[in-house]
């Protein structure tokens, strides 16, 4: 039981760590917004503005590669950036949303892992449990052939019921 609980304790750890970081690619967004919305000012002032534009439906990698992308760009504009109201410090606050959600991504992706570990040890161990039944079984049976009593007994206490979630009711 112990080897169990064990498991399920990682199993709720990796699954809190797991969570999508919705808070971080938020703030990420945020700041790339921003840096879009002041580099089309950037370009009406300047021809040498190349385009910045939002990636439609990015997955994570494709955010933060944007993401970077937009960073570089602004910093060789960084000037026309503070004229156009931005903060000075605008690039390291921008630097501070990349990290964050770089490393909510490596922790989502570790903990997916620590998932998946956790899951094949439970198997695992449930497996050994098992096997150590049926081991028991070949040997209560051989010690109390005799006494039908207590195999009985032994048939009734030792039956494992198979445990499925409820489905939830049927929406009215």
């Amino acid at each position: 039981m112990a080897a169990i609980d064990r498991h399920l304790v990682t199993l709720r750890w990796a699954h809190q760590h797991a969570a999508h970081g919705e808070h971080e690619r938020a703030a990420l967004r945020r700041w790339m917004l921003t840096v879009a919305r002041t580099a089309q000012g950037v370009a009406r002032l300047d021809a040498d503005m190349p385009p910045v534009r939002m990636p439609r439906h990015a997955n994570d990698a494709t955010l933060l590669a944007s993401a970077r992308a937009f960073l570089e760009t602004g910093r060789r504009f960084h000037d026309r950036f503070v004229t156009l109201g931005l903060d000075p410090a605008w690039a390291a606050h921008f630097t501070a949303a990349i990290d964050a959600f770089d490393s909510r991504v490596l922790r989502r992706r570790s903990a997916t892992g620590d998932i998946a570990h956790a899951h094949t040890s439970l198997r695992e161990t449930l497996a050994d449990g098992f096997a150590a039944v049926r081991l028991l079984d070949v040997i209560v049976a051989n010690r109390l052939h005799d006494d039908v009593v207590e195999l009985s007994a032994w048939r009734r206490v030792r039956h494992v019921t198979r445990w499925a979630p409820k489905s939830p009711p049927a929406a009215a």
